[in-house]
């Protein structure tokens, strides 16, 4: 975050990229969107100070089934911690949450018996192959009850959904839309422009074996096509 400010750049939010798609308003020099996936603690406990320090704005894909309710029931003892409600509600001065789905981030046998994603195409469920219409209907409410949720606790609902694994299909495109979703997100490692197809917009991925120089060299050699 040190070096993104040295090197000029302006973090935004994932409305300020949708208002630039559509011809809404401008965006600063140099833009760049910072986001995360899946709600882990280690966003509040260790980005969201150094957002704060650095002035800058992040946007959180959350499974929301994830996020830790006061009771404590839906923690999960094999799973990397997640944050909690309380937690996303103090960060909100910095941070905005999106969905990564309600409960659909892991695989499914496909018709071929490979696993693919949950909210790619008819799966097997408890040993039976879907119809279009109940995997539809699966995924739908997913996205739909990820987005109901979310505006209870947070008071406001998410505009974009980042699919679990980047995995997706005409089908998911067309349930994001059906859910309310304005954009989502993908990970192709390419530069966003205008003219990209707003449900499937690329990310750069930056993982923890990156240096800061190697960060930004990243974000300098994406591909624009």
């Amino acid at each position: 975050m040190k070096l993104l400010k040295m090197e000029g750049y302006q973090a935004i939010s994932v409305q300020q990229l949708y208002d630039y798609l559509n011809d809404q308003a401008p965006l600063p020099q140099k833009p760049v969107l910072i986001t995360f996936d899946d709600g882990y603690f280690s966003n509040y406990e260790k980005a969201y100070p150094i957002l704060k320090k650095y002035n800058m704005h992040a946007e959180i894909f959350v499974i929301a089934s994830r996020i830790l309710e006061k009771n404590g029931n839906n923690y999960y003892p094999n799973e990397t911690v997640k944050m909690s409600w309380d937690q996303l509600k103090e960060m909100k001065d910095y941070i905005t949450i999106q969905s990564h789905t309600w409960d659909l981030h892991y695989k499914l046998p496909s018709k071929s018996g490979k696993p693919i994603g949950a909210v790619f195409g008819p799966s097997f469920v408890n040993g039976q192959l879907e119809s279009q219409a109940e995997y539809e209907e699966r995924v739908r409410n997913d996205f739909i009850h990820s987005r109901k949720r979310i505006k209870e606790e947070l008071g406001y609902e998410p505009i974009a959904i980042s699919y679990p694994y980047g995995i997706y299909s005409p089908s998911t495109i067309k349930l994001a839309k059906e859910a309310g979703f304005k954009m989502a997100f993908v990970i192709q490692n390419k530069h966003v422009k205008k003219g990209d197809s707003i449900f499937t917009l690329s990310r750069i991925t930056i993982n923890g074996n990156d240096t800061g120089e190697a960060f930004i060299q990243k974000l300098k050699t994406a591909k624009n096509t």
